[in-house]
């Protein structure tokens, strides 16, 4: 009869559904697309700023502008547990997207080797 309630009791846990809420997440002045959301619930994606996308990070309550490599446009696509986003973005005067890593408050161009465009879509806990 124990064994019987021990498993009972993890189906029943195991079972259990997740509990969500909906938030929202605001804008930088235009329509919010997200993209990806970590453990902790910080939400990436795009926000629209004078008719381009840019990509954001939703941490703690409050939308961040990430910014863009000096071009009109960015986005996030990943953030992992730590704060990190990768996306893509454009730098000044191309109209080719470039890997982006946004750390510790500053955005950089991953500097992968590309003759077009360039992107990074996932990020894991060790960056």
């Amino acid at each position: 009869m124990f064994l019987f309630a021990v498993i009972f009791q993890a189906l029943t846990a195991w079972a259990a559904p997740p509990k969500y809420s909906a938030v929202d997440l605001g804008t930088l002045g235009g329509q919010t697309a997200p993209l990806g959301i970590n453990d902790k619930g910080d939400v990436v994606g795009y926000s629209l700023v004078a008719g381009n996308p840019h990509a954001f990070l939703y941490s703690n309550g409050a939308i961040q502008d990430l910014g863009t490599l000096g071009g009109t446009q960015s986005t996030g696509f990943s953030v992992n547990h730590f704060g990190q986003v990768v996306g893509v973005a454009n730098p000044l005067n191309s109209v080719f997207t470039n890997a982006l890593l946004f750390s510790g408050g500053v955005m950089a161009d991953l500097g992968l080797p590309t003759i077009f465009n360039s992107g990074a879509a996932s990020i894991n806990n060790v960056g």
